[in-house]
């Protein structure tokens, strides 16, 4: 155990005493168990939310495949620490499902968990926020024992093993004014965040402010109020440790399905662990007090938009009836009961909706109040409305052409896939349905929208009320299919709802879900308090209505509107708001042609039968095309190799100038051209392969279907909704929502305008289906501009409109007199190239390992991938106009441009250079004024407010910062923006070429530093997936790595290119990211990027805090900026990544270093952590930086009493990472465990002497001697076995003692004098430094690991004790005398280590080096780089066969009885080897087959002859796209549903 104290006052840590928390309450105690449990997801076996037995597509996810119950794991509160008796589950508490008990504490205790895990992987309970209780020292005791890896918050706990956690609760973590009296957060298992989310391992923690208001009593008797917990997730089976267990050694062609729907079945949409409505016990009286806690966890597809039919709540002081989540995202809500009745709720999301994310919750009626509570009859005043559902022929570009330059500009190829018509598909025209509004109930009179309304285009009617009111809409189906109108927010009897579900109803208050072609209906809807504005809302807000008779098809068919509720009393005479100049309506969707009410009308407009005869052409015509592609691109890459072979040698010098650091010419226009042709056809063929490759269960990324995705703001793709005009310095309230799938990721940006959004300033607003959210946008620059989603694919696609705004000429003079009298901040900033390498120390620093399978994609350098080092474009500060001496960044700013700051009141003066091969610029977010105040735009009405940069031209572009671009009512101090070059929103932020802008209060920032008031540092934090293939600089990478076109055709590619960053870096590669301990931290988090780019950024052990609450974690989309506060509470190497768990996987992650203060003292204990024997890194003639270092005073202090090391810190950056050289005292450093001392020191610039004990030695430092030889040196001068010595090279083949550090362990007679017996084994790992793998050993003392250095196996002759081996089963090791029969039924792959484990070198060189190191030791050999791994299957009953398969091809067979345990086996296979089989030295790989393989061959065989034999038969004709399995035939979505998926 190691312990931090404080042994004497130390000057200057009054501020971080001051930090420190109040001494800790004893809190609850629980007694947790992680247990195996067998998961039902439909327990009834019914569609609830129907009332009927599974049919269609919900089939998949709840009968075929694996079915609906699965093994899975369940933390379970236990009575004691015998963990005998599992305790009961309240009542109240048992609809949280399949998730861990609900656990309670206030701020300030101490939480216990006493967690025992039954599972057969290492697990952990790490709650969200919390501190170990011990503080830093139980901080700074991970972080010394593990110098390059990460601090747990809650260490892991072995298989069978249990363990105490205490967790400090902070006063951070308690819930705000504006919150329920408890606020919740999660707990989860963090060893494998990702396999153990989706086993099931999260729990709710409520915490609240004092411990009477959250005991868990039973509302009902107690009078506390009532907790209702729902997390949305879509379990990932295919990920869960127990996905061998589940499939039951089955293949999906015995589980009548295939590959891909075996994996779409195991993709459970579940609402706390529950699918189609079977999660039940949510139930609450009427007018009871409930606080509604909701939370998302999972991947790229866990956007969740949960809304609740019937009632509403209070998020933060704003009324909502729809939550949008990201995966992480957690939140604690008021919730209303006011409205008694049965009521659904479900994600908005439609694919989520198709599979099965929906729920139900009862509000018991209150029989002395009202059914809506709320409500008091005759408040307010009737608004009657009268609509019509029509059907017409919408026209998507109805202006023929883009007019996003403000002037018509003809679709190029990628446009006219959306706008121009074709055999495969309509163009910009297709058949949709509208809400129509009519002047009564004959419906022969449209009331015809205004001039300025026009802009509405497919969006119904604007229904407008004021809290009090009636709404009565009158409604008319005049379409072919039965539709509905559901309202949200408002409040209704089950007769208005227009939805649906099995509610319980009958008669005539089902009358109103599904109203019937040429029938008419009355809805009547209630406006009470609580479908108002709350007390943090503006005074007028935003619902949505639309059809809910298909709640998915109805929407995309165009069936959708807005109501806008004004406060009372602060609207005008037609309802709009008082406060404002203007309200406007934006609706952005992506339309789904495919999955429309009107599919099947449009595809027979195209000559198609149905849709699915037009799927089946347009996948063959798709198919057809990439191919096509294909041979053009490989044909035009040897076009260009021959012109390059014959070309003069001066294009050679002209290329090598063209990359310089100072600025190019321009490349010649037709040059140009071309090379934008080449990437675009590039491009075209690598989304096809790519889009085909990915079996992704989004209908949207079928690419064959991206001609019927329209990217639409109000229906209009491409500029071509009328443009809204406005004049300049008016407020406008735009009321924006969204509606679609998981592809509906929407950020709405007003390009030149910053835009009030939840009293908080922001450039973009996040937004996904289902969402509602009420902006106010200053017009502060006049001109022509645009309104866009800033998601990436979106603006390609076409969701952008043109504002215009007026300029005011008395507005314009004052703006440019504040100008002129204002200060003026000015940067000098260059965009140029750079040679950027995502993962500079070239290993793993999460872990400090070598890159695994997973990340491999992302980082190896191979004939088909770029690797890590790709050509980028970045944006970099100067220190004048001469743009020759760069001012110096912080390290971890990475790839983004200087942070700039400016304050409300100020100038911002950017002179900027481009010094790229294209034209760039620079455009700032956020609503900054462009000086001169007052223009009108460029010639002709076209853009030019940020116009394109020449290559090397330098600009000056000055602007004013306003009120409106400045911190708001609900922001901290500042406020912050991205910058980037708009010449290109999809290529050039993928480029690098992105940045940061902080615009303070007047008075909030450092004049010097620009730091703001209140915080001690501001740090810019970048998450995106940087896409290679989206940036110009791809093939100027693809050239420098020697990768051509034909890598760009192979499945990997597109993956390999999508770079999960954080600043720049993967996998903890960020460097200098690091503060002291208790300092005070303010992290500007920014979002950039397309559809994917959703991400949640979480800070292990740390708590973020806004202005009105603390999180998590945050939530990011493209161009959305959030500003948080850390106060970083302990010293340690804290995690910081993204929530998502695809993005975590990919390498967004980094390592947040809280530094210990100088003259800290702290106490190593010998027998329980690493730094009994501590690493010295031990310095040399490098200048080059150290990765880690521990100073301590002289050889270390005993302490007799407890048989500890002092050590005294000298250095901030004990705990961090690559300190200065300047930091190491000029001493020589040792290492002393009882008689044992290694010292080593650099003597000479040539020389290094190594002390050993009572020996010395000096060795030359000679170029080009490797790494081997100095080692037998060693060992033969100091008289000692090699397998003792280790030197610490990360550059092995040449001059590793010039160019690194080295470090000496003891031998093994040396470890045996302090009474220990070492244990070996290998792992792989990677050099903290260097580029190579290395392969590691790992020293085991009395449980104490000390890593090592070894090349390579050892093993003795070809006789390999039996006791060497260990059996691994997908990760778990196998105990002795299991069964071998019993897990090769359940699994596939059987993993055999030999004597410490086998890992295979990345190349022969290093290979080479290995064997003359090891076979120049006496009585070794070596054997081959052989990692193997095996399996088996019963070729009959009794007997189970293995084979052996050597890489030459040779086969051995080893038979055993199916009883066989493993001890028995591994001594057969002992005697196998010592009978003459041994491994030949080429040999490099050894592998085990299963051969399960050749059963499934045999069954592949068995289905082609069945589905020939049927062929065969006469008058038997198959129509085209016809697939046919054992339970049938069909096509498209009609097709078996084991064929569909």
């Amino acid at each position: 155990m190691l312990l931090l104290l404080a042994l004497a006052a130390v000057v200057g840590q009054a501020a971080a005493q001051a930090a420190a928390p109040a001494a800790a309450e004893s809190g609850p105690t629980y007694y947790i168990a992680a247990d195996e449990v067998a998961w039902n997801y439909a327990p009834s076996g019914v569609n609830l939310c129907y009332g009927e037995a599974f049919s269609g597509d919900p089939t998949l996810w709840t009968q075929l495949g694996v079915g609906s119950t699965y093994t899975k794991a369940q933390y379970r509160r236990y009575t004691d620490s015998s963990f005998q008796a599992v305790a009961d589950v309240p009542q109240q508490d048992k609809h949280v499902g399949i998730y861990g008990p609900i656990l309670r504490a206030a701020v300030g205790q101490v939480l216990t968990v006493v967690l025992k895990n039954n599972l057969p992987f290492a697990i952990n309970l790490e709650p969200a926020g919390v501190q170990p209780a011990d503080g830093a020292a139980a901080a700074a005791q991970q972080a010394v024992a593990n110098p390059i890896g990460q601090t747990p918050v809650a260490p892991s706990v072995a298989p069978g093993e249990t363990v105490t956690y205490r967790f400090l609760v902070p006063a951070s973590m308690g819930p705000s004014e504006l919150e329920p009296s408890a606020k919740m957060w999660l707990y989860r298992s963090t060893v494998d965040l990702v396999a153990h989310a989706n086993a099931g391992l999260v729990g709710p923690l409520l915490i609240s402010n004092t411990p009477e208001v959250n005991t868990g009593a039973d509302p009902a008797t107690s009078g506390q109020e009532r907790d209702i917990i729902t997390i949305l997730q879509i379990l990932d089976e295919s990920t869960s440790p127990f996905l061998e267990e589940n499939l039951a050694n089955r293949t999906a062609l015995e589980m009548g399905v295939t590959d891909a729907g075996l994996a779409e079945s195991n993709l459970k949409h579940a609402f706390n662990g529950f699918l189609f409505c079977n999660a039940g016990d949510m139930v609450m009286k009427q007018g009871e007090r409930v606080r509604w806690h909701m939370a998302s966890v999972g991947s790229e597809t866990d956007m969740h938009s949960l809304h609740m039919h019937g009632n509403t709540w209070l998020n933060n002081g704003h009324r909502a009836d729809s939550l949008s989540m990201l995966p992480g995202t957690v939140r604690s809500l008021k919730f209303s009961t006011e409205n008694a009745g049965f009521w659904l709720m479900h994600c908005h999301v439609g694919d989520h909706i198709n599979a099965g994310m929906k729920a139900m919750y009862m509000v018991e009626r209150d029989e002395s109040l009202p059914v809506l509570s709320g409500f008091k009859e005759g408040s307010g005043t009737v608004r009657r409305y009268y609509i019509e559902a029509e059907e017409e022929t919408w026209d998507y570009a109805p202006r023929g052409a883009d007019f996003c330059t403000g002037k018509p500009v003809p679709w190029t190829p990628e446009q006219a896939v959306f706008t121009v018509a074709n055999s495969l598909s309509l163009g910009s025209k297709y058949t949709k349905a509208r809400y129509v509004e009519y002047t009564d109930d004959t419906f022969t009179t449209e009331k015809r929208r205004s001039e300025q309304d026009e802009y509405l285009g497919i969006l119904g009617p604007i229904l407008r009320a004021e809290v009090g009111d009636t709404i009565e809409v009158v409604f008319k189906n005049s379409l072919r299919f039965p539709v509905s109108i559901h309202p949200h927010g408002v409040a209704y009897l089950k007769n208005s709802e227009g939805s649906p579900y099995f509610d319980g109803t009958m008669g005539e208050d089902q009358a109103d879900d599904s109203v019937k072609p040429g029938t008419t209906y009355k809805y009547t809807w209630h406006v009470p308090e609580s479908s108002g504005p709350g007390p943090n809302d503006p005074s007028t807000i935003l619902w949505m209505y639309h059809s809910h008779n298909n709640e998915v098809a109805d929407p995309y068919a165009g069936l959708t509107g807005a109501i806008v509720i004004g406060r009372k009393g602060e609207v005008k005479e037609d309802l709009t708001a008082k406060e404002v100049d203007r309200e406007v309506v934006l609706f952005f969707t992506v339309f789904n042609e495919v999955a429309s009410l009107y599919k099947d009308v449009n595809a027979q407009k195209m000559g198609f039968t149905d849709i699915d005869a037009w799927e089946a052409v347009a996948e063959e015509n798709f198919n057809s095309m990439a191919s096509s592609d294909q041979a053009l691109a490989l044909a035009s890459e040897e076009l260009e190799t021959a012109k390059a072979a014959a070309a003069p040698a001066a294009a050679t010098t002209a290329a090598t100038a063209a990359t310089t650091t100072t600025a190019a010419a321009p490349a010649p226009a037709a040059a140009r051209a071309a090379a934008a042709g080449g990437r675009r056809l590039l491009a075209r063929a690598v989304e096809a392969l790519s889009r085909r490759q990915l079996q992704s269960e989004e209908e949207e990324e079928e690419g064959y279907e991206e001609s019927m995705l329209k990217h639409v703001i109000n229906g209009f793709l491409y500029c071509s909704m009328p443009v809204l005009n406005f004049t300049q310095g008016e407020i406008v309230r735009f009321h924006v929502m969204a509606l679609g799938t998981e592809v509906d990721l929407h950020t709405p940006n007003f390009v030149g305008q910053s835009i009030l959004v939840d009293r908080e300033r922001k450039a973009a607003a996040g937004m996904m289906p289902g969402a509602m959210h009420t902006v106010d946008v200053v017009m502060s620059n006049p001109g022509l501009s645009l309104v866009q989603c800033r998601v990436a694919d979106h603006i390609s696609a076409g969701m952008r409109a043109l504002i215009n705004v007026t300029a005011a000429p008395e507005l314009a003079a004052e703006q440019n007199k504040a100008a002129a009298e204002a200060t003026v901040k000015r940067y000098f900033i260059r965009a140029e190239l750079a040679d950027w390498n995502y993962t500079p120390l070239g290993l793993d620093a999460c872990t400090n390992s070598t890159f695994g399978p997973d990340a491999e994609v992302f980082v190896a350098k191979t004939n088909i991938t770029v690797g890590s080092v790709y050509k980028k474009a970045v944006y970099r500060q100067y220190t004048d106009a001469r743009f020759t001496q760069r001012v110096a960044a912080p390290a971890f700013q990475g790839v983004l441009g200087p942070t700039l700051f400016a304050e409300v009141g100020q100038t911002l003066e950017v002179v900027f250079q481009n010094a790229l091969p294209f034209d760039a610029n620079f455009m700032p977010d956020g609503g900054l004024e462009l000086l001169p105040a007052g223009g009108e735009g460029g010639a002709n009405g076209t853009i030019e407010a940020e116009a394109p940069v020449a290559t090397g031209e330098t600009v000056t572009l000055r602007y004013y910062v306003p009120a409106s671009a400045g911190p708001a009512a609900g922001d901290l101090n500042t406020v912050a923006y991205a910058y980037t070059s708009s010449v290109d929103l999809v290529g050039h932020p993928n480029a690098g070429l992105i940045g940061v802008l902080v615009v303070g209060s007047p008075g909030a920032l450092d004049s010097t530093s620009g730091t703001p008031q209140g915080v001690d540092s501001i740090v810019p934090l970048l998450f995106t997936i940087l896409d290679e293939g989206a940036s110009p600089l791809l093939p100027d990478s693809m050239k420098a790595a020697g990768v051509g076109v034909a890598a760009t055709f192979t499945p990997t590619w597109g993956e390999s290119n999508l770079k999960h960053v954080v600043n720049g870096y993967l996998y903890c590669n960020l460097p200098g990211l690091e503060a002291p301990r208790g300092s005070n931290v303010r992290f500007v988090l920014v979002g950039m990027g397309s559809e994917a780019d959703l991400h949640s950024p979480a800070f292990a052990g740390q708590v973020l805090r806004t202005k009105s609450t603390t999180y998590q974690t945050a939530e990011l989309m493209p161009t959305v900026v959030q500003e948080v506060d850390v106060q970083l509470q302990a010293a340690g190497r804290w995690d910081v990544y993204c929530q998502v768990h695809d993005h975590y996987t990919a390498g967004m992650r980094a390592t947040l270093v809280g530094q210990l203060e100088e003259g800290t003292w702290i106490y190593v204990d010998h027998d329980d952590v690493e730094p009994a024997l501590p690493f010295y890194t031990i310095a040399n003639t490098s200048a080059g930086p150290f990765h880690r270092l521990f100073i301590v005073e002289g050889s270390g202090a005993r302490d007799e009493k407890d048989g500890a090391t002092l050590m005294h810190v000298r250095d901030r950056r004990l705990l961090g990472h690559r300190p200065p050289l300047s930091a190491v005292p000029a001493m020589p450093f040792q290492w002393e465990v009882g008689r044992l001392t290694v010292r080593a020191w650099p003597v000479a610039e040539q020389t290094i002497r190594v002390d050993f004990g009572e020996q010395s030695v000096e060795l030359p430092v000679q170029p080009d001697t490797p790494v081997a030889d100095y080692k037998v040196i060693l060992a033969t001068k100091l008289g000692i076995p090699r397998a003792g010595l280790v030197l610490l090279a990360h550059k092995p083949a040449k001059d590793a003692f010039k160019a690194e550090l080295e470090l000496l362990l003891p031998d093994d007679a040396s470890l045996r004098q302090l009474g220990v017996t070492p244990d070996w084994r290998l792992e792989l790992l990677q050099g903290p430094l260097g580029d190579p793998l290395v392969v590691q050993v790992q020293l085991h003392i009395g449980g104490i690991a000390f890593v090592a250095h070894l090349k390579q196996l050892l093993v003795a002759h070809a006789r390999v004790p039996a006791r060497a081996m260990s059996l691994t089963l997908r990760g778990r090791r196998l105990q002795d005398p299991e069964l071998l029969s019993k897990h090769l039924r359940k699994c596939g792959t059987l993993q055999m280590t030999l004597p410490n484990s086998l890992t295979m070198y990345k190349s022969g060189r290093e290979r080479r080096e290995t064997r003359d190191l090891l076979n120049a030791l006496p009585s070794m050999r070596v054997l081959g780089m052989a990692g193997f791994s095996g399996a088996a299957s019963r070729q009959e009953q009794s007997h189970c066969l293995l084979e052996i398969v050597h890489p030459g091809g040779e086969i051995d067979v080893v038979k055993c009885p199916a009883d066989t345990t493993f001890t028995q086996l591994k001594a057969a296979l002992q005697a196998h080897w010592a009978s003459g089989h041994v491994y030949s030295e080429q040999s490099s790989v050894l592998l085990v087959k299963l051969s399960r393989w050749h059963r499934h061959q045999a069954e592949l065989r068995q289905q082609q002859e069945r589905e020939a034999e049927e062929a065969r038969r006469p008058g038997v004709q198959r129509p085209a796209g016809q697939r046919c399995c054992s339970s049938g035939c069909g096509t498209g979505r009609n097709a078996p549903s084991g064929c569909h998926y």
